[in-house]
């Protein structure tokens, strides 16, 4: 692969990243929205909704079905780091986090931690 496939490569990873970012904090205003009107529901409600059920898995793809987009984006962020990865090693996937989460120190440790185990990334 040339040089300057790679260095395209690279910058379309990065900017997927910025995008799945963007995504997962557009989730977690509205599912804080939405807690914040459940926490007022009635014990009953709440109960009927899941919110005091235990916390067992019944099914091997339960995290999905329970929430779909957060785990697509997880899945989206960690195949991104594995290619990134095979491209340069893990200096280049810290290069990539440092451009894509400059002042943004929440996404540098979510993505840090959805990359562990990557080669020899440990979060």
């Amino acid at each position: 692969m040339k040089q300057v496939d790679i260095i395209e490569e690279v910058a379309a990873i990065e900017a997927a990243l910025r995008t799945l970012l963007s995504a997962i904090d557009e989730q977690n205003v509205k599912r804080r929205a939405s807690d914040e009107k459940v926490a007022f529901a009635p014990e009953a409600a709440r109960r009927a909704v899941g919110f005091l059920s235990p916390s067992e898995n019944i099914s091997p793809v339960e995290e999905l079905w329970k929430d779909p987009f957060g785990q697509s984006y997880r899945l989206g962020i960690r195949r991104l780091g594995k290619r990134l990865h095979e491209l340069g090693g893990p200096q280049l996937m810290s290069e990539a986090i440092d451009r894509v989460c400059m002042n943004r120190p929440g996404w540098a440790r979510t993505v840090d931690s959805w990359w562990h185990g990557i080669g020899d990334w440990a979060a």
